[in-house]
């Protein structure tokens, strides 16, 4: 029997679980090093540069675009790894709530 009421109790719960996400992505962090820790960049959940430190070797080379070059790939890998955490975080509190339906996203309701 096709319950109505209940879908729509399970979806204000889903909405109440990906605002509760949303809020704590920006406290969300992820790490990432390259060039063996010379580079090492942190991301806030918003996929923002919070911080970034350099090894002082690397400005002794006096090689700005590999310096420019480590720097993308540790920011690129901390995003990547950030994102992955905010959607697992959202698989994890919307279990369950909402039929699986296939190409609906429930990430792309945080924006």
């Amino acid at each position: 029997m096709f319950d109505m009421l209940n879908i729509m109790g399970k979806a204000r719960e889903a909405k109440t679980k990906l605002e509760a996400v949303r809020a704590d992505q920006q406290n969300m962090r992820a790490s990432a090093t390259s060039a063996g820790g010379l580079v090492s960049v942190t991301v806030d959940g918003d996929g923002q540069l919070v911080d970034l430190v350099i090894s002082p070797e690397l400005f002794q080379s006096g090689d700005a675009d590999q310096l420019s070059d480590l720097i993308v790939l540790a920011t690129n890998e901390a995003i990547v790894t950030v994102k992955a955490n905010v959607s697992l975080r959202i698989k994890q509190e919307t279990e369950g709530l909402l039929p699986n339906i296939p190409g609906f996203d429930l990430g792309s309701m945080l924006g």
